[in-house]
């Protein structure tokens, strides 16, 4: 049993859990303005993670197939990896951490190849945005949507002795404080309504990362499932675009426990 089913619905009452599919993703598609992974999450162009996996392969997959599922696995640990400048060495550390396999070097730098390739103004980006001297003040912070700062960190650089900003952090940082305030949008929403008088018997339990769970009373649930995955969207169409926020953008669940709801995308 893990701590999800552990926070369960009191009698009479359900959870109502609801989360981003592919928020992070989605955050940089948006900022990197790469029409190519925008186009993939628009539909016309299929599964961001099957594209790169097709890359990888050399051949179209079928998703549904057991080959499709395993590629499709490899592209999403490429997307995820590779999206806030990681090398090929700290790929390779990732993903024997994650799963206990090993790869080799040659194979990770093809991945690495693979996912510059398949999302060529993601790879813009991060060599526009990321690598700094440090020796501005803006070089040690990156901005959210609206404008909250994050810090961060300092790296070594060996090739011109000095502390620089970690190339890596200044990719991550406006990403998951963009998600923050898609987030926190969203519970404001929430909170709004229910101040005008809706769903003031919905209590909203926790949130993490890209999700919010609510408790409801068995008989409005289902209503409540469809008001918070409205709030969600809502709140992501603020600050992405209109084919990175349409409906499959949040996927929700209702159930006894926190442990219902559905993954990740």
């Amino acid at each position: 049993m893990s701590l999800r089913d552990c926070i369960r619905a009191a009698d009479g009452y359900k959870v109502i859990a609801a989360d981003y599919a592919a928020q992070e993703l989605r955050i940089v598609a948006h900022i990197a303005d790469d029409a190519d992974l925008i186009k993939a999450f628009s539909g016309e162009a299929g599964d961001p993670h099957l594209q790169v996996a097709e890359k990888i392969a050399g051949k179209k997959l079928g998703r549904k197939t057991e080959e499709g599922k395993k590629y499709r696995n490899l592209g999403k640990s490429v997307n995820y990896g590779f999206s806030y400048g990681q090398g090929a060495a700290r790929f390779q550390q990732s993903v024997y951490q994650k799963t206990s396999e090993r790869i080799s070097e040659d194979d990770a730098k093809a991945y690495q190849k693979a996912f510059q390739e398949t999302w060529r103004g993601v790879h813009r980006w991060q060599k526009k945005l990321g690598s700094r001297s440090g020796s501005k003040p803006e070089h040690w912070y990156t901005e959210s949507f609206i404008g909250r700062r994050r810090y961060v960190s300092r790296k070594w650089d060996k090739e011109l002795p000095g502390w620089k900003p970690a190339y890596t952090d200044r990719l991550n940082g406006p990403v998951q404080s963009g998600g923050a305030d898609i987030l926190y949008t969203a519970i404001q929403m929430l909170r709004e309504d229910q101040q005008n008088g809706r769903f003031q018997n919905v209590s909203i339990l926790l949130t993490t990362h890209d999700e919010i769970a609510l408790e409801a009373p068995e008989d409005v649930a289902e209503d409540a499932k469809v008001w918070l995955e409205e709030r969600m969207r809502d709140a992501a169409k603020q600050f992405l675009r209109e084919e990175l926020a349409k409906e499959d953008c949040v996927e929700g669940e209702v159930g006894d426990s926190w442990g219902g709801n559905k993954s990740g995308y």
